[in-house]
């Protein structure tokens, strides 16, 4: 499987003079962190489901027959065995649009 996810934030506050909030490189480095603190929190749960509970209450099943019905039609009798054999590409984008800071 494979999901896309799009991101945007504010920082409404930084109190530390170390850090220059209006650095590229900086706002650069928090959409890094940002991002793959979502890669691996979703990570996390996905695995959780599938191993543990395997349960597809994010509803993939519905994604893939609404999008893909042929292969659905073809596979909707096995979609637990499917989905338990599946694993997770995320791709996500993060964009940090506002930033205030108070020193």
């Amino acid at each position: 499987m494979k999901a896309k996810m799009e991101v945007e934030g504010d920082i409404a506050e930084i109190q530390n003079e170390i850090f220059n909030a209006y650095d590229m490189g900086f706002i650069r480095q928090v959409e890094d962190l940002v991002k793959q603190k979502i890669i691996r929190s979703c990570s996390e749960v996905f695995n959780k489901l599938v191993d543990d509970y395997k349960a597809d209450c994010i509803e993939f099943g519905r994604r893939v027959q609404n999008y893909y019905p042929d292969f659905w039609e073809k596979n909707k009798n096995n979609w637990r065995e499917h989905f338990a054999n599946t694993s997770l590409e995320m791709e996500v984008s993060v964009k940090l649009r506002r930033v205030g800071a108070i020193k």
